[in-house]
């Protein structure tokens, strides 16, 4: 399958990035449950942002966000899909193995896009419109005419004011992630309604392998990254929740440099991560200096700007709060320090993610021969950065 090979060699990177990861979070879900952090996951907030509880003292559960949590995660679940247990698709067991072959391509590229779902989704449906227009004789308009194109570019919409609004703040508004998630919940329900239609016996002409497989696989990561992205911001503060705050960190290179960049960080600066971070900063601006003086005086000026927004973008002070926390292991195990953590694991994820996007910005637009080299570099220390927070946040199942 031509389309198949072509669609999975786009996703290396992302899909070692998820294979490394994904094995660490049953781990940390077992944590979570021993220590309760599970249960209740969604609960109603009040205005102090404390648990609203009943005379007994039980919180009570936000059951309008636990429903688009639970949702997401559930549209497209093998239930759905398999004929042994009557499911919509009816997919015989060789299909089934098949395509969770194909969902775990398309959970590494989500993965990798983790901060442009809806971008991901636009290469799925530009590749689903390019296949059935092939197979109907260049005619593209009974794509461009289908309910699920429709349905689909509504869902792109939805994805894309999703990434939006966790690109606003390390911790985003709450009622305004609620919202956007049921948003998306209800595009992808659109979604699943008219993509399960096409394959359907009696239904018409059956849809073409691309989008009848992938394009499914592809819809089923993109909801469950949501759920899992709105569980982390919104939902009770667990371990699970920080590690997955981390693993957004957008564009990283392959799992094994950061590993050794992590590694040498802790070899040349110790625990101490927030003197290592502005270290770090301050060498690569000497490096980019030497390349590019109008270059390193731009980016310094992107990095001013986030130092001096409204909340200011402090990873060091983030870096050292979380230090200050995690090396006491009776402070990890009550659910107020685990709430300050959370928020210092999502300042350093979004934090990271916004200096990511200033050496991008700056560095992409001047002469790469000069500054390839170190904007390689910067890369690769943001993503030491990250993965020693994954190491870390591992580490806290261990203390306890």
């Amino acid at each position: 399958m031509p389309w198949h090979d072509t669609f999975v060699s786009s996703f290396t990177t992302g899909f070692e990035r998820w294979t490394a990861e994904e094995r660490q979070l049953p781990e940390l879900n077992k944590l979570d449950e021993k220590l309760k952090l599970r249960k209740n996951l969604f609960q109603v907030i009040d205005a102090n942002g404390r648990p609203v509880t009943d005379p007994n003292g039980t919180s009570k559960p936000d059951l309008e966000a636990a429903n688009a949590y639970n949702g997401l995660n559930e549209v497209f679940g093998d239930e759905k899909l398999d004929s042994l247990s009557r499911g919509h698709y009816d997919f015989d067991p060789d299909s089934m193995t098949a395509f969770h072959g194909l969902l775990a391509d398309a959970k590494g590229g989500a993965q990798r896009n983790a901060t442009e779902l809806g971008t991901e989704l636009a290469t799925a449906i530009a590749l689903a419109r390019d296949e059935v227009k092939n197979a109907n004789r260049d005619d593209d308009t009974i794509w461009q005419k289908s309910e699920i194109y429709k349905r689909l570019e509504e869902l792109k919409a939805a994805l894309r004011d999703w990434d939006k609004l966790l690109a606003v703040d390390a911790l985003p508004d709450r009622d305004g992630l609620k919202d956007s998630a049921k948003k998306c919940n209800d595009k992808f329900e659109a979604c699943y309604r008219e993509h399960f239609l096409l394959t359907r016996t009696g239904a018409g002409k059956e849809a073409v392998p691309y989008t009848k497989y992938q394009l499914l696989a592809t819809m089923r990561a993109l909801a469950e990254k949501v759920a899992s992205q709105f569980a982390a911001r919104a939902g009770r503060p667990s371990f699970s929740a920080m590690y997955e705050l981390i693993c957004d960190v957008p564009n990283r290179g392959p799992f094994k440099k950061g590993t050794e960049a992590a590694d040498a960080l802790v070899k040349f600066y110790g625990t101490d991560l927030g003197k290592a971070w502005t270290a770090e900063l301050k060498n690569m601006e000497r490096a980019l200096i030497k390349e590019d003086k109008v270059a390193a005086k731009d980016l310094k000026e992107e990095f001013k700007k986030l130092t001096e927004k409204e909340p200011p973008v402090d990873l060091e002070g983030a870096l050292d709060e979380w230090r200050a926390h995690f090396k006491d292991p009776e402070l990890l195990k009550k659910e107020d320090d685990q709430k300050v953590l959370r928020a210092k694991i999502a300042e350093i994820a979004f934090g990271l993610r916004k200096y990511k996007e200033a050496v991008d910005s700056v560095l992409e637009k001047v002469d790469q021969t000069k500054v390839g080299s170190v904007r390689k570099t910067y890369q690769e220390i943001f993503d030491g950065f990250a993965r020693q927070m994954h190491k870390e946040i591992l580490l806290c199942k261990d203390n306890l």
